[in-house]
């Protein structure tokens, strides 16, 4: 097993063991779940409902927690909706992995990319902004679609 696929593992192992103690699972509404499967039916689906789309590998180790992150993102509502972007280089967004800093499914997605990678992040109510939501952009259990980059860290 490669060392790459090794931390993957362990990642997801560790994340599973994680929601499973705190009784949570992400899940979609069935009409969400339609759109999901028209549009990306080849995400790869973690064992807390965050699914994943890898456009662009990256290189070397993810990071760990505790590491300050710079990333690019866009984030739209599922049908579309952009509520929110960074996408100039020089001016990055930046949190500390592991810190509470952003919504659980970014905390789970950024735990195991490595520099320069690209995903789409598909993610439940209940890893973002859950029951209340975020108003007046992101309404009560919205599904979050997040354009990611991994710059640095």
């Amino acid at each position: 097993m490669n060392l790459r696929l090794g931390i993957a593992l362990m990642s997801l192992i560790t994340c599973f063991f994680e929601h499973m103690e705190a009784g949570s699972r992400g899940t979609f509404s069935p009409e969400d779940e339609v759109i999901i499967q028209q549009k990306w039916s080849d995400a790869i689906e973690t064992p807390s409902g965050l699914r994943y789309i890898i456009q662009k590998e990256g290189e070397g180790l993810p990071p760990m927690k505790g590491m300050r992150l710079k990333v690019l993102y866009k984030g739209s509502l599922i049908d579309g909706t952009v509520f929110g972007s960074v996408s100039n280089e020089e001016n990055p967004f930046t949190f500390q992995l592991g810190r509470g800093q952003v919504i659980d499914g970014w905390e789970e997605a950024f735990r195991e990319m490595t520099k320069g990678e690209e995903r789409i992040l598909i993610i439940p109510h209940e890893l973002a902004y859950g029951l209340r939501g975020r108003l007046p952009k992101i309404p009560r259990r919205a599904t979050l679609i997040f354009e990611v980059t991994l710059l640095d860290f």
